[in-house]
């Protein structure tokens, strides 16, 4: 983050994303985000004369040149051979450039290098060694900074086994043109902080919570994206509603779950304790708290064949980690209350948690084993605590309340807040405005994605109600569950949206919505799949690197088999000797279709029944269209690839199709979709497609069809 003539500037990187600049004049405002041209793995940003500069990399470190709107201009690597260097920082101090830049992994270590030219050469010093007394060093990867005193500090991390990296400041002295860390290299274990010009009193960070106030405290933080129409703080004054979203099998795919970091404790285990509600807790729903990590573990409440149950489980992400998943379960009583309190603990010193349940607020019972957590990168944050409900079973949408968290020994919502709580009042519950992040929508067939249907109230707070909300669709392409809208067949819909807020008032919206294999989307693009490329999404102009690929990507594998024809339009003629690859697995290194070159066609059309593998271990076998991981442009590099639109038709004439149909279907084999997109029979005959199904109608390749 840079401050530069009157604007903040956030440089960051995602492996899988590329590059992305952040800016605003006001911090605490609205900030603009751009899509780079290219990845900077871990980049430190500098403005000097006129130029922008960025350090990446690791190992090798690379310097890059930009222009002051941040278009690559060259680069040239400075630092080379340096096994796990990365984190890098690009200052002007004085008459010298520095990196300053970590040697990542275990132990650690951080180093300086500093050079009178930005492109070297740069000579190296190290500020904290890996080993110390020792002992591995803990503490490494940071920035410095100056304050108005003068003085010169550093914010870096300390890696505190499973509760993760805690941020760690140590003062700065300078030698010989050469920054020193601590006490000569060796990090303090306290120190006195940095005078700012301004009283600042020791403050303890929030971690309680009664969710009496909006928005959420700045403790909490989602563990994915959450879907905003799926919880709420203003369905039920006082508590905090979260509803089942997606269909899940573990916990680690609840999209809503709620975490905050845990306080490490060295004398005592770190608690979290949740009240909550399951009156509304349909069959195979689960709701509770957690200590999430790779392993993690839980306890909740659970509904199975319509009875109450706590349970507590214990599983990984990954198949690596070491560890079993087990569970243990206890019924609850019938004549039980709806109330039911959760607490879980873990002990930094042994790094092992433990799980209570009460059903009074007084006596709590131990459920389920210890579970031994670690630092593991798989999920690359410290332990948290979780809140979550979820569902495990198709259709059976529920909720659950949470009236209060706690990191007390022991909580009574009455003695910490007080009694009169009124609730929201009426300016908070009326609507007055309903927006579309988009009136006009293009997603990607197979693919949930969140939809952003935001209610403005009269206090001014907003809401996504999309999963409150009501649809009338035009069409059969898509389906919309619980706010998340998933792509089903080629076409376009027309959906009438309302919403009726807690005091009745019913707003309403129209939109339009794509369903394609290809979306245009920049979100949708993979750049360098090979070789890195451009990608506008406005013009849909396509630039693949030289000899390179790009294009869209389909982890789990996309069925192309009920459709004919793939069709390619483009705006102009294209000189690149452009073509067509398709692959059947996550990488272009393996069994691929290739088609002949563009040349100066404006439509190309790909007659998927008859194509052929052409290189690979299956070459001159037919293509396997029900199995489709990549679709990617390739080019010589040379020009862009202007497309107009690309779909999948069955149409003679090459057209797009408008709708499902409903006439029978005729193909070798199928996948069988709810109308809610989720998939119940894959690659069966359509003799076999309806076989044992409810009665309903379903998506059978790309047909709706009714099973009787």
């Amino acid at each position: 983050m840079k401050y530069h003539n009157g604007k903040f500037y956030i440089l960051i990187n995602g492996n899988d994303t590329g590059g992305w600049l952040l800016s605003a004049t006001d911090p605490e405002g609205k900030w603009s985000a751009k899509k780079l041209s290219r990845t900077y793995y871990d980049p430190g940003m500098l403005f000097d004369n006129g130029k922008v500069y960025v350090a990446c990399g690791i190992g090798n470190i690379q310097m890059c040149e930009l222009d002051e709107d941040f278009n690559f201009i060259q680069e040239k690597n400075v630092i080379s051979d340096k096994q796990g260097l990365e984190g890098c920082h690009l200052y002007k101090i004085g008459d010298y450039y520095y990196i300053y830049a970590t040697y990542g992994g275990w132990p650690s270590g951080q180093a300086v290098f500093r050079s009178n030219n930005i492109f070297g050469p740069y000579e190296e010093k190290m500020l904290v060694e890996k080993i110390i007394n020792d002992k591995p060093n803990t503490v490494h990867q940071g920035a410095l900074f100056d304050t108005p005193d003068g003085s010169w500090w550093t914010i870096m991390q300390q890696d505190l086994g499973a509760l993760g990296r805690m941020p760690n400041m140590q003062p700065v002295k300078w030698s010989d043109g050469w920054p020193v860390v601590g006490n000569k290299g060796v990090p303090y274990t306290s120190f006195t902080k940095p005078s700012t010009g301004f009283f600042s009193p020791k403050s303890p960070l929030p971690t309680n919570d009664n969710f009496r106030s909006y928005p959420l405290g700045m403790q909490w933080q989602w563990n994915h994206n959450p879907n905003d129409g799926a919880w709420s703080l203003f369905d039920r004054a006082g508590w905090m509603r979260l509803y089942t979203s997606e269909t899940v099998n573990k916990l680690h795919q609840a999209q809503n779950m709620l975490t905050q970091r845990i306080f490490a404790y060295t004398n005592k285990p770190s608690k979290g304790t949740i009240c909550l509600d399951t009156k509304n807790l349909h069959e195979g729903n689960i709701a509770g708290i957690c200590v999430f990590q790779d392993p993690y573990a839980m306890i909740g409440v659970r509904v199975r064949n319509g009875k109450r149950e706590i349970v507590w489980q214990q599983d990984k992400l990954r198949e690596s980690t070491d560890l079993q998943p087990a569970e243990t379960t206890i019924k609850l009583p019938d004549d039980e209350g709806d109330i039911i309190y959760l607490r879980a603990t873990i002990n930094y010193s042994t790094s092992k948690t433990q799980f209570y349940y009460s059903l009074d607020n007084t006596t709590y019972t131990p459920l389920g084993g210890e579970t031994t957590l670690g630092f593991n990168l798989n999920v690359f944050v410290g332990a948290r605590f979780g809140l979550f409900c979820y569902a495990t079973e198709e259709g059976q949408d529920g909720y659950a309340d949470f009236d209060w968290f706690s990191t007390e020994e022991q909580f009574d919502e009455a003695t910490f807040y007080p009694e009169n709580f009124e609730g929201f009042n009426k300016e908070m519950l009326t609507a007055k405005s309903l927006t579309l992040a988009n009136n006009d929508m293009e997603i990607m067939i197979g693919n949930n994605t969140d939809l952003q249907l935001t209610a403005t109230f009269q206090d001014g707070h907003t809401e996504n109600v999309a999963a409150k909300a009501h649809y009338n669709f035009h069409g059969n392409n898509i389906s919309i569950n619980n706010g998340m809208i998933r792509g089903l067949s080629e076409g376009t819909t027309t959906i009438d949206i309302s919403y009726t807020d807690p005091l009745g008032n019913e707003l309403t919206q129209t939109m339009n919505v794509k369903s394609t294999f290809f979306p245009f989307g920049a979100q949708y693009i993979n750049t360098s799949l090979f070789a890195q490329g451009t990608y506008n999404e406005k013009t849909h102009t396509f630039r693949p690197g030289q000899w390179g690929q790009m294009g869209w990507e389909y982890p789990n594998g996309a069925d192309m088999s009920a459709y004919k024809y793939l069709v390619i339009k483009l705006k102009q003629t294209q000189s690149c000797d452009a073509h067509l690859n398709m692959f059947t697995t996550n990488s272009i290194w393996n069994d691929c279709y290739s088609s002949a070159s563009f040349g100066t066609k404006k439509q190309i059309v790909i007659n998927l029944q008859t194509a052929k593998y052409t290189s690979g271990d299956k070459q001159g076998k037919a293509l396997e269209t029900n199995n489709i991981h990549i679709v990617s442009f390739w080019t010589n590099g040379t020009g862009n690839l202007i497309v107009d639109d690309m779909y999948l038709t069955n149409n003679e004439d090459y057209s797009p199709m408008t709708g499902i149909s409903d006439t029978p279907i005729d193909m070798e084999n199928v996948n069988v979709y709810t109308l809610t997109g989720i998939m119940v029979k894959q690659h069966v005959s359509p003799k076999e497609a309806t076989h044992d199904l409810p009665s309903g109608i379903y998506i059978i390749g790309n047909k709706k069809v009714m099973a009787r």
